[in-house]
């Protein structure tokens, strides 16, 4: 189930074969949580961007789609409220910045 997050990093912008550093799976909803460089106050920061997709199959075929069923709203709303949880638990942990070293 991971797979769909992995198909759209290896096709981001920030370059190929850019992993999620967290996923979070309910059915066949995932939500998937990236970091960008971003710029704050001058600084070098990682910008919290979180990717959904709902996997299907089409003849016989794996789909990704961002498209809901009303079958599939619960499991949305259970992986998005587990990402927004642990994003804010980074932002509590870290004041709501990640910085770059390099």
């Amino acid at each position: 189930m991971e797979q769909n997050c992995l198909q759209e990093a290896q096709t981001s912008k920030e370059g190929p074969h850019r992993k999620p550093v967290k996923v979070f799976r309910q059915g066949a909803c995932s939500a998937c949580v990236f970091f960008n460089k971003g710029e704050r106050e001058n600084e070098t920061v990682e910008l919290p961007i979180v990717s959904f997709a709902k996997l299907y199959r089409k003849n016989g075929q794996l789909r990704k789609s961002t498209s809901l069923g009303s079958e599939d709203l619960a499991a949305a709303i259970v992986v998005l409220g587990q990402a927004y949880e642990w994003l804010k638990s980074l932002e509590q942990e870290t004041d709501g910045v990640r910085m770059y070293d390099d």
